[in-house]
């Protein structure tokens, strides 16, 4: 019954182990951490398998991590990763923090947290101050006057780890009754959408927009199961939206890389 009990707890903690790296990109150092930490190698070069790493297997780099007690196991495990395309992360993308969107500051990356979006069908809305066709049209609310996130840059960089062609930067009106903001859609269609320049950088994006933004309220729109591009049926599921203001007449905050 004892060793039953132990077997149980052993599989408890390899779990628990496992889960809290789970979204951690591995890198030299965490890979050095675990085994100063008394972690299995199995167990570490099970995490390294089942996730993405950034690893430096440069001369050098292996000699370090020989020397601090790092098995040849583990060593062979991140190699063989690193020349995997779909574990390996750039050096630069394993520096950006967690999360889908996040906002390029002068002191870091600010994250920006998905907002509720609602949306209605309709022909025709008397409040509307530009139409976009007498077609079926999608209006697409978000909650709230503003966004807490604001910026006085009009040339702000944005990165995210969600793919491009999912997702669309619109600008924002303001209905003054449902106190909520709004975009109208004709189809898979809007003359609010601000084009983007997309750099890829491995597995994270790098975004601004191609033009300077006006001061106004504006949102990422995200479809997460199909494209906005190529929809025969119309506008996608819109199933969250990344939002933040702009407001140029402040001091100019720098965002470049």
């Amino acid at each position: 019954m004892r060793s039953k009990n132990i077997v149980i707890m052993t599989i408890i903690l390899l779990s628990v182990t496992i889960c809290a790296f789970a979204e951690e990109i591995l890198t030299n150092e965490s890979v050095i951490k675990m085994v100063k930490l008394g972690i299995a190698d199995d167990i570490i070069i099970a995490k390294i398998n089942a996730g993405k790493g950034s690893y430096d297997t440069s001369p050098e780099a292996l000699s370090k991590l020989q020397k601090m007690g790092v098995s040849t196991k583990i060593i062979t495990a991140m190699i063989e990763t690193k020349s995997d395309p779909s574990k390996a992360v750039s050096a630069f993308a394993a520096k950006i923090p967690e999360g889908k969107f996040l906002l390029k500051k002068e002191d870091g990356y600010q994250k920006i947290l998905p907002v509720k979006v609602t949306s209605e069908f309709s022909h025709r809305k008397a409040w509307i101050p530009f139409r976009v066709s007498s077609s079926l049209e999608t209006f697409i609310f978000i909650a709230g006057k503003g966004s807490n996130i604001k910026v006085t840059n009009a040339h702000p960089v944005f990165y995210t780890r969600i793919e491009p062609s999912k997702i669309m930067l619109v600008k924002l009106g303001f209905h003054r009754n449902k106190e909520k903001r709004y975009v109208v859609f004709s189809g898979s269609h809007t003359d609010r959408e601000i084009q983007l320049v997309v750099e890829a950088e491995g597995d994270i994006y790098r975004i601004t927009p191609k033009d300077e933004l006006e001061a106004g309220e504006y949102a990422f729109l995200a479809s997460i199961k199909a494209p906005f591009t190529g929809v025969a049926m119309g506008l996608p599921d819109i199933e969250e939206a990344y939002d933040f203001g702009v407001n140029v007449n402040s001091s100019k905050e720098s965002n470049d890389q």
